[in-house]
């Protein structure tokens, strides 16, 4: 009896990889990390800073992100993060 197409899906495992990081600069200095797909976006924080206060402000010496070189933002979605980006 030949096989259908469920038969042969079940006896595949599909296997999940992690998503390509997405280099916005060459020489970036921080990966963005955004929620539920874990995507890594390698952006430069001297860039960053001069596009919103948001960026500054999270770039100042008073904030842990000033020093961080992975930064994840668990709360984003990371489709929105790279549009943002």
């Amino acid at each position: 009896m030949p096989q259908t197409n469920g038969d042969m899906a079940a006896k595949v495992k599909l296997k999940c990889e992690d998503p390509p990081t997405v280099t916005l600069h060459k020489s970036g200095d921080v990966t963005i990390i955004g929620s539920e797909k874990e995507q890594s976006v390698v952006v430069s924080s001297s860039v960053l800073r001069h596009t919103s206060q948001v960026w500054r402000a999270m770039f100042n010496d008073r904030w842990t992100e000033s020093t961080s070189t992975e930064i994840r933002l668990p709360d984003d979605n990371a489709d929105t993060m790279r549009v943002v980006l």
